[in-house]
């Protein structure tokens, strides 16, 4: 990874936070574990009056970034800590239904792993989701295809957080046929 002047471009591990009461990997990037540590400590968002700034991602990318603010618009790499995700085979969906509170929630954790590592598998009966999910929050139904609405949450990816992040479960004659996250 690239590096600016005066910074390392080495990456270390720095230990484990739990998260959810998952165990993730720590990474610092270009930077040191010490502030890894001390960033960590805050919560994850975007700040542009602190000289560190954080968002969640979904997919296969790292579930929590902290970066430099002033790097918010930069193409250039930069120094970054990140929570890694856990490996697929110790995932599970047992907490998706828990209260959270705080940036990024705990069904935004949750359901980046039933995307990420297809949790919920296509042909799949609408009544084995809800069984692991509980009910949805919302339905919407388009070309008699039925589609459950889970409300995970603020987006993630934007500065300013202003539409709400859904887990879409499309159906097709009472099977899952696609999952998807929806924002708006």
């Amino acid at each position: 990874m690239g590096a600016r002047a005066g910074q390392g471009s080495s990456t270390h591990l720095c230990g484990n936070q739990s998260k959810f009461g998952v165990e993730l990997p720590i990474e610092a990037r270009g930077t040191r574990c010490g502030v890894a540590s001390r960033l960590l400590k805050r919560p994850c968002r975007v700040s542009f009056h602190r000289g560190w700034s954080c968002l969640s991602y979904r997919g296969n990318a790292p579930f929590i970034a902290w970066f430099p603010t002033e790097d918010v618009f930069s193409r250039h790499k930069y120094p970054a800590v990140v929570l890694l995700r856990a490996p697929c085979g110790e995932v599970t969906m047992s907490d998706f239904g828990k209260p959270t509170q705080g940036s990024p929630t705990r069904r935004q954790f949750v359901a980046d792993d039933i995307v990420r590592c297809r949790l919920i598998k296509p042909s799949q009966r609408v009544e084995e989701v809800e069984a692991a999910l509980g009910p949805p929050d919302n339905t919407e139904t388009y070309r008699g295809r039925l589609t459950l609405l889970y409300w995970l949450g603020p987006e993630r990816d934007a500065l300013i957080r202003i539409d709400p992040e859904y887990l879409g479960i499309e159906t097709n004659s009472g099977s899952v046929s696609a999952v998807l996250f929806i924002q708006g």
